[in-house]
């Protein structure tokens, strides 16, 4: 009866950045969903709406809030529906050591075959650019090359052994010029516009 108000309201701003604001929120979830869901999430919390549109009644509320209110409660399911396949116990679930077979050929077990994007896939985790990460290595190189020479070194230790005082007894040098070594390697990271090192 009221429906077309609440299609007319999807239109303007204020529920539109709604929606907006609600998907980032729930991308935010790292663990259960993506950057790359984002547009996904805000197409099904505009259907939600619109699939919900025939309850609206004008004597129980404004029409804002009661898309605030529908959007809050798609979003809820939406976690409820994520959480429970992510912890469903019927989930299909197969060994490693089970062979993969290829035009009845077996081309070698599972866990031969996967490698750890595949993982990360799985489980939802982010997936390793190597494009990504050969250009991070790139810009520390670079960002390294104008340190002094031994804060390089003391950069190149402290990526195979992270702890300082392995550093500090692989290079002869005290735990304090580790340190302050650290320190500058941060500072030219921050300077940078990296936020954490």
């Amino acid at each position: 009866m009221f429906a077309h108000q609440i299609h007319e309201a999807l239109a303007t701003s204020y529920v539109q950045q709604l929606i907006q604001a609600k998907a980032r929120q729930i991308v935010r979830r790292r663990r259960m969903f993506t950057a790359s869901e984002r547009p996904d999430l805000e197409q099904e919390l505009t259907i939600h709406v619109v699939r919900r549109a025939h309850l609206f009644d004008p004597a129980r509320g404004s029409v804002n809030t009661f898309i605030a209110r529908v959007v809050d409660s798609a979003v809820a399911m939406i976690l409820r529906e994520r959480k429970r396949f992510k912890h469903a116990i019927a989930r299909d679930a197969c060994s490693l050591e089970e062979e993969v077979r290829h035009d009845d050929t077996v081309v070698g077990t599972l866990g031969e075959l996967l490698n750890e994007s595949d993982g990360c896939r799985r489980n939802g985790g982010e997936v390793a650019d190597e494009r990504g990460r050969i250009d991070l290595q790139a810009d520390t190189r670079q960002l390294l090359s104008d340190l002094p020479p031994w804060v390089q070194k003391v950069a190149m230790c402290l990526s195979e052994t992270p702890h300082e005082a392995t550093a500090s007894r692989a290079m002869g040098l005290s735990r304090r010029q580790i340190r302050r070594a650290m320190d500058m390697i941060r500072s030219r990271f921050r300077t940078s516009g990296f936020s954490e090192i």
